[in-house]
């Protein structure tokens, strides 16, 4: 681990115990007062005990904090595909495609919300049909893997532009017949 990530290690484990802390004087200490106070114990007991309650909530978080943080910073990339809309809702659209020559393959993207989904060509996602040709940019978020190839971690449709309106019953799936 570099530098870089000692401190981030770092700057991690103090944003931890900051939040015990203050979680320990919200909630915790006046919870543990509250309970002692109910106890028949002497002043002097009461507080050891209190102490003692305290530093065992404190050990607890200590494994939490020194947990190492996320590696680097996720990287994005943008892509694009153009095929036929299955089906779309306000969460997803799902685009059939051709990869190769004879073979369709469907794609599910879920949509980025609404004021930072851009539309092109039509005004509101109720306007999609089965059969319309779009183009859909997404971004997909990545991480590099141990094997030196990115690994998804999100993909976000971010983008969608209308290429051609269906015409009526003109949709017809290639994967295992009418849909």
């Amino acid at each position: 681990m570099g530098i870089r990530g000692r401190l981030r290690a770092m700057e991690w484990s103090r944003w931890i115990m900051l939040q015990a802390s203050s979680w320990i004087r919200a909630v915790a200490a006046p919870r543990l007062v509250a309970i002692h106070a109910d106890l028949a114990l002497t002043p002097r007991v009461r507080s050891r005990h209190l102490w003692t309650c305290l530093l065992v909530l404190m050990t607890a978080l200590l494994p939490a904090a020194s947990a190492e943080p996320v590696e680097e910073t996720a990287q994005a990339i943008i892509k694009q595909v153009t095929g036929s809309v299955v089906n779309v809702n306000t969460r997803t659209i799902s685009v059939e495609y051709d990869q190769k020559a004879g073979t369709s393959y469907e794609m599910l993207l879920p949509l980025a919300k609404k004021d930072e989904l851009h539309l092109a060509h039509f005004q509101t996602l109720a306007e999609l049909k089965r059969g319309d040709t779009v183009t859909v940019t997404y971004r997909e978020t990545y991480k590099m893997g141990d094997d030196g190839k990115p690994v998804p971690l999100t993909t976000l449709a971010t983008e969608v532009a209308l290429v051609k309106r269906a015409t009526e019953g003109a949709f017809r799936s290639t994967q295992g017949g009418a849909r």
